[in-house]
């Protein structure tokens, strides 16, 4: 009997160690998640930022 207890105790903290481990990752995902949401906002805003600029030289250029 036992020797079942051991191994369940065993089972329980392996499980409550990949438990943890999943928070963990998930965590990070939602990390990644935000922090490229932030990246991707920021090469939008500069490409638009770009291409109003583009627009505008060529506008100038034309009535030149």
């Amino acid at each position: 009997m036992t020797v079942i207890q051991n191994k369940l105790s065993d089972i329980l903290t392996e499980i409550k160690y990949h438990r943890q481990q999943v928070t963990l990752v998930r965590s990070e995902k939602d990390t990644m998640e935000s922090v490229l949401g932030m990246k991707i906002a920021d090469t939008k805003k500069s490409v638009l930022n770009d291409a109003a600029r583009v627009r505008h030289d060529m506008e100038k250029s034309r009535r030149t």
